[in-house]
């Protein structure tokens, strides 16, 4: 059972090897990361940590409004139980934390109260005021102090490093296949179940919409094969990721039409996954016309579906 702490009182009584960085996203770079501290703790009898912040340092130093998270925190603490570590320290990121001189973090954090026997980052990771600290100092400290330090390159993906920026830019350019690729999975976003404007079922294609974080990255405007997950079951769905302007339509929602599926899920919990770009976002001038839309894509979609089972 993987134990989580999310406030300053992080005191370890057994040594650790542990895993620093933000984790945004946790796509194939971070993967590997989290899979070498696993491998050393086990070598070492230690317990296998990942250490991360919260909220995003970007929240701290940039418009909050603006920057969106790949995964929210729920979701985030998902993906990481399913890593199977021994502990995921949430750290708060405050103003004043931020001021903290790498040294001393290595020195009271890593050293004292996690009692790190290794500490791994990823080759480029940056941290402590002025972000400053880095894989140079944290060698160094290591040397004086007596813990190893493991610099984990880049995982290459058709010639490029994986990384969240480079997820952040799929999923604005709606390349929902290129941030599986990153992901190592199929973008997802979770979500309660809310009440529509109930217009596809007077058109033969009940909705099922999804009220979405405010904070959460959504994939440009469009439609999109996917998944919609529930009860424990992937069923084929097309989502629609924008404002409706045929019913005009103003908030940017997440609207999914499930194949053969005639359930009321007002109020569950869904996941929607999305696998493939279908088409951008239109403005119809009929509802007649939004149907024979949905039709073909429709059409489109089961296709997908035979041709990848």
């Amino acid at each position: 059972m993987m134990k989580y702490l999310h406030d300053e009182n992080i005191n370890q009584f057994l040594p650790s090897v542990v895993a620093l960085g933000n984790f945004d996203g946790l796509h194939l770079g971070h993967q590997q990361l989290i899979k070498k501290v696993k491998e050393q703790a086990k070598k070492s009898n230690a317990q296998s940590v990942v250490f991360s912040f919260y909220p995003h340092p970007a929240f701290i130093f940039k418009n909050r409004n603006n920057f969106k998270l790949i995964y929210t925190r729920e979701e985030k603490l998902e993906k990481i139980q399913q890593l199977d570590i021994d502990l995921y320290i949430e750290y708060p990121f405050t103003l004043s934390f931020a001021q903290v001189l790498p040294e001393q973090f290595i020195q009271k954090v890593l050293y004292e109260q996690l009692q790190c026997k290794t500490v791994i980052v990823g080759e480029n990771f940056h941290f402590g005021k002025g972000r400053k600290g880095d894989l140079r100092l944290l060698a160094s400290y290591g040397k004086k102090l007596g813990f190893q330090t493991l610099g984990i390159s880049p995982v290459i993906i058709q010639g490029e490093k994986v990384s969240s920026t480079r997820v952040r830019t799929s999923l604005l350019k709606g390349q929902v296949d290129i941030a599986r690729q990153l992901l190592g999975e199929p973008y997802w976003i979770t979500g309660i179940v809310e009440k529509g404007n109930q217009i596809g079922r007077t058109i033969g294609f009940p909705t099922v919409n999804l009220q979405a974080p405010a904070n959460k990255l959504l994939p440009h405007k469009g439609v999109y094969i996917t998944y919609i997950y529930w009860q424990g079951k992937n069923r084929p769905s097309i989502t629609n990721v924008g404002s409706n302007p045929t019913v005009q339509g103003m908030n940017v929602k997440v609207e999914s039409y499930v194949l053969d599926f005639d359930q009321i899920l007002y109020g569950e919990t869904i996941k929607v996954k999305f696998l493939k770009w279908l088409r951008p976002e239109r403005n119809f001038i009929s509802l007649s016309s939004l149907m024979h839309q949905i039709q073909q894509d429709e059409i489109q979609t089961r296709e997908y579906f035979q041709s990848v089972t």
